[in-house]
């Protein structure tokens, strides 16, 4: 990942800490909106979009163009990486699961990989170049600082408390979430298939449930529950 990405990501992350315990100090009210966003960032943008659809294919061809653009910008603001870095760095991982080339294996990092912007920057070239030839995900690495920087005056100028609680917060709290969920999800050298539905709902947003099935056959979302159902009503959108 280009280091600019990973100072954006990185301080997106870190200032969750101090955002949370602001809100629960004096804001408690505007939390709400940030779990509400988290779980819209999480579920949606990263396990759905940029994971199950946009790195392993599922449903990726059978939807519109719009509803795309929405859940790339969904994902993008979330997580604050671009198409390009997610599929990336998560098919190098399925390629070298919890190997030297893994960029982002709790085997060799521990609990660091709980920090995003720690991860190797180990990359899958085919999938950089797959993604770098669609114009509209290319879009998003060219003009990711301006992207960013548009988001961040247009909610600052319409209500601050909206880019705290509405993105930054829920943004930081997905990144964390990311991190978390690779570290819970793989034991040793093998993905778990469930950690408990707490860790599997609301720590992980569905991203960690069935993960061993998940290696074993990436593309295939049937008999995943709300994943599955997503997917399908997203096709039809």
């Amino acid at each position: 990942m280009p280091d600019e990405k990973i100072f954006f990501q990185a301080a997106v992350q870190l200032a969750a800490i101090p955002l949370l315990i602001y809100g629960l100090l004096f804001e408690s009210h505007w939390l709400l909106l940030s779990v509400f966003m988290y779980f819209v960032f999480r579920y949606i943008g990263i396990t759905v979009f940029y994971h199950r659809m946009l790195s392993h294919g599922a449903g990726i061809n059978d939807i519109s163009l719009p509803t795309k653009i929405v859940l790339l910008l969904i994902a993008f603001y979330g997580s604050i990486s671009t198409p390009l870095q997610m599929v990336g760095i998560h098919l190098q991982h399925h390629k070298n699961p919890d190997s030297n080339l893994d960029p982002h294996s709790p085997l060799f990092m521990g609990k660091r990989v709980l920090f995003t912007f720690l991860w190797k920057p180990t990359l899958d070239r085919a999938a950089i170049v797959a993604c770098g030839k669609i114009k509209l995900y290319e879009f998003f690495r060219l003009h990711f600082k301006k992207l960013l920087g548009a988001m961040f005056l247009l909610l600052l100028v319409i209500d601050y408390h909206l880019l705290l609680f509405g993105w930054l917060l829920p943004a930081g709290l997905t990144i964390w979430s990311i991190g978390y969920g690779v570290y819970a999800s793989h034991k040793g050298t093998s993905a778990v298939e469930t950690m408990g539905w707490f860790r599997d709902v609301v720590l992980c947003a569905g991203d960690c449930h069935k993960h061993d099935k998940h290696h074993r056959n990436p593309s295939d979302v049937s008999n995943e529950g709300l994943i599955t159902y997503t997917i399908s009503a997203l096709r039809n959108i």
